[in-house]
């Protein structure tokens, strides 16, 4: 029972580090895109909240609730649409993009991760025979003779 529970922390803990990481990668990619050029900074700012918006008022009320969602896509892909549609004019343009597109993908990958972690955790086959071994357990333990039945309680 303790190594379930240690494993179930395990997971947790994990998701949130996964979590604490894309939120970087997010705002790394929003201030690599603050330094674009108008209008298409303001653009991605745009995109960028909308996409943070739509994870912490949509996506993390699903996952918390054992769902993948499925709408978030829609967000990412705008972003990469409009990322990919700027033109670096400049040598510091061109680095600031491939800055900007490298995080983005970093951002992708994270939430790749995140989601796969909906997911993950300890079968139900295993959380069945963890409740029927408690409660063998529990009626096994009344056969033991004790001089005050208040001990079993």
């Amino acid at each position: 029972m303790g190594l379930v529970a240690v494993g179930t922390r395990q997971n947790y803990s994990d998701l949130d580090t996964k979590v604490d990481q894309e939120a970087s990668a997010l705002a790394a990619f929003y201030r690599n895109v603050s330094s674009f050029p108008e209008p298409k900074r303001s653009e991605l700012q745009a995109d960028l909240r909308e996409y943070t918006r739509t994870v912490i008022d949509v996506v993390w009320p699903l996952q918390r609730r054992g769902i993948v969602p499925q709408n978030a896509a829609a967000a990412i892909t705008t972003i990469q649409t409009h990322l990919a549609s700027f033109e670096p004019a400049t040598e510091g343009q061109k680095t600031l993009h491939a800055e900007a597109y490298r995080e983005f993908s970093r951002v992708v990958e994270l939430r790749r991760t995140r989601l796969k972690s909906v997911t993950s955790g300890l079968p139900a086959s295993l959380w069945v025979v963890l409740l029927v071994g408690a409660a063998i357990n529990i009626a096994v333990t009344w056969f033991f003779h004790m001089r005050s039945q208040s001990m079993h309680f």
